[in-house]
Order: C-alpha cells, then sequence, then structure tokens
C-alpha cells in the first residue's frame, strides 16, 4: 500500500528492501491513487526483475509473472483526465539475484517515460473505503490466473449473453470471486439464497454454505 508518498523507483541490486525483508524470495505490492498532469494519453513503463503486473484504473495493462533478467514492459495507451484520481496496483516478486522495479509514464506530447513523481501518487483514504465486496475477475473457469478486473460492488448481475465489463473477458469460460465482510443489521438467524448461472460456492465466516458448484 502507498503508505507514504513515494516513487516506484528502486534499484536494490543484491540487498534487501529492508530491515525485515529477505534480499531473495520476497514480493511487494504497492496500490493507491496515482493522478494525471494533462489530460491525454499515457503509456505506462515497468523495468523488473523479477516479476511484475501492473492495473491502472482496474485494467490489467502489464502481466510478466515470471522469472526474468531486467526487463522493460510497455503498455498499452491508456487515456487519463487532469486532475482525476485513478486506483492503480503494482505487484512484484524477486526470486534471486539482482532486483529491480521501477514503474515510470510517458506523459502526453513527451518523448521519454519518466518515473511517476511521488506527489502524483496517493495512499488510500480509510474515510473513502469503497462499499461491497472486491470483486476479482478471471478470464477463466476455474479462478486461475491473474485477475484482469478489480472493482468493489454487491453481488447483482444479470448480464445476459453478454460478458461482464473488463479487458480480455469472454462472453463464455469467465469466472469471479468476491470477498469482503457483510454486517447483519439485526441479531438472529440468517438463510442466504443464490440465483446462479452457472457454478457457485459461497462461504461464510469460513464455513461452506453453499456449493454447487457445476454447470445449470
Amino acid at each position: 500500500m502507498l503508505s507514504r508518498a513515494e516513487a516506484v523507483d528502486f534499484e536494490w541490486g543484491e540487498a534487501a528492501p529492508g530491515a525485515s525483508v529477505p534480499a531473495n524470495g520476497y514480493s511487494v505490492r504497492w496500490s493507491g491513487e496515482v493522478q494525471a498532469p494533462i489530460s491525454g494519453d499515457y503509456v505506462f513503463e515497468t523495468l523488473s526483475d523479477d516479476g511484475i503486473r501492473l492495473w491502472v484504473n482496474g485494467q490489467l495493462l502489464i502481466d510478466r509473472w515470471e522469472d526474468h533478467l531486467p526487463k522493460i514492459d510497455v503498455s498499452p495507451a491508456v487515456t487519463l483526465e487532469a486532475g482525476k484520481r485513478y486506483s492503480i496496483r503494482v505487484e512484484y516478486y524477486e526470486r534471486s539475484g539482482q532486483a529491480t522495479m521501477r514503474l515510470r509514464w510517458l506523459i502526453p506530447g513527451k518523448t521519454a517515460a519518466v518515473a511517476i513523481p511521488a506527489d502524483r501518487l496517493f495512499a488510500p483514504d480509510p474515510a473513502a473505503t469503497p462499499k461491497g465486496l472486491l470483486g476479482e475477475y478471471f478470464a477463466a473457469m476455474d479462478l486461475s490466473g491473474p485477475p484482469v478486473l478489480y472493482r468493489h460492488e454487491a453481488v447483482f448481475f444479470n448480464w445476459g449473453l453478454n460478458a461482464p465489463s473488463a479487458p480480455r473477458m469472454r462472453v463464455d469460460g469467465f469466472s469471479a470471486r468476491w470477498t469482503g465482510f457483510i454486517e447483519a443489521p439485526a441479531s438472529g438467524d440468517y438463510r442466504f439464497l443464490t440465483q446462479s448461472d452457472d457454478g457457485i460456492r459461497v462461504w461464510i465466516d469460513g464455513a461452506l454454505v453453499i456449493d454447487n458448484w457445476t454447470a445449470h
């Protein structure tokens, strides 16, 4: 989490990122918001060693979750509005050897990518925590691979013959996971009901209460 303003621009070499982190075999997640200085199309760029994933505004833009030597990955162009904040999430892991993690952007009208400065990155505001469950959408039926979309929402959909609105989502053959907390308005016995097409599972407080993981 971006708990303090900092650019994601690190060259750790063979050293550890911090006193309580080993030099090898660790992972990092940065999440928060990014604010564009001007309106236009932005291209995000990462230089990483090893694995890297980048989401902006819920879209998976860079996905190289594998061991590799220092490598630059470039996202497709994303249209951002000046002054508006967009969610950003970076996941990184280091296997062994040298460690590098740099996050840059190409600002409209410029010819070279630069590190996203700290004053354009913001930690999530606890007072503005979004309502709803955290939805993670996968372009596979078995909840495998990295999610292609994150968003907070109530689980009440009828997509019909359409796909959920997300990049890389298909009309068929996708899956989703929603997690979070539910608050009861009054004490007593509650019954949970799902209407689904197709498979569905529901856990409440760790107990599997609905299990119909079939095509129906």
